[in-house]
């Protein structure tokens, strides 16, 4: 559904909707043991198989309230969900790779005109980024759910009467916040089989992690030569 009401006001664009997937192809852990040592020292292999049917469903929302003309709302929402039909054939009930869920973000907009001067427009905005699954067994020693984020970002934007040249000066993640975009765990089973014994115990664990862009602040400037 696209809407535009009160004069143009307020846009609002709901999508609900759903998927059927039909033998899904995707990467599945595949033990190998029976291979031999030499071919298959850690005793399982990531190969990208038939999983399988699965069902996926969600909404999203995105939505612009002008509530006076320099004085702009914006934001939006996402959540979805994935319902895995042959567990057996995926290792397990999760859909991998996941994404994260629910996801929003919404922000403010205050343009303000100077006259012969141009015009300054002010914007601060908020996002949050749910859980993600990043193993598709949890349970097992290689499972890792990466947590949760926020981010905080502002920019401040001058345009010049004519349109051609733009000053920006921006801040983001202002409250420095630590947080990874993606992550991977490789747990005992990666290295002995798992089996927690002899030269697999103590347990073990590897987690590689992709980390987010810390607190950073900047200028551009952009000229338009046309």
């Amino acid at each position: 559904l696209r809407g535009t009401f009160f004069d143009g006001r307020l846009r609002i664009n709901p999508t609900v909707y759903k998927m059927d997937w039909s033998n899904r192809q995707g990467a599945r852990q595949i033990n190998c043991t029976a291979e031999g040592t030499a071919a298959c020292p850690i005793g399982f292999r990531i190969l990208v198989v038939d999983s399988g049917d699965i069902d996926i469903e969600g909404a999203e929302l995105d939505a612009q309230l002008a509530i006076t003309d320099p004085f702009t709302l914006d934001g939006s929402f996402g959540y979805n969900k994935g319902d895995v039909l042959d567990p057996v054939a995926n290792s397990g009930p999760n859909l991998f790779p996941e994404q994260p869920s629910p996801s929003y973000n919404f922000g403010a907009t205050y343009a303000l005109p100077l006259g012969n001067n141009g015009n300054v427009a002010f914007n601060v905005n908020y996002a949050y980024v749910g859980e993600q699954e990043t193993h598709p067994t949890s349970g097992t020693d290689s499972s890792y759910v990466l947590p949760d984020y926020n981010l905080i970002n502002a920019r401040i934007q001058w345009v010049t009467p004519s349109g051609r040249n733009i000053i920006s000066l921006f801040g983001t993640n202002l409250a420095d916040e630590h947080y990874a975009t993606y992550a991977t765990r490789f747990g005992g089973g990666f290295w002995d089989h798992g089996s927690g014994a002899g030269e697999a115990a103590p347990l073990r664990s590897a987690r590689s992690v992709v980390r987010g862009r810390p607190r950073e602040y900047g200028i551009t400037i952009q000229h338009n030569f046309n």
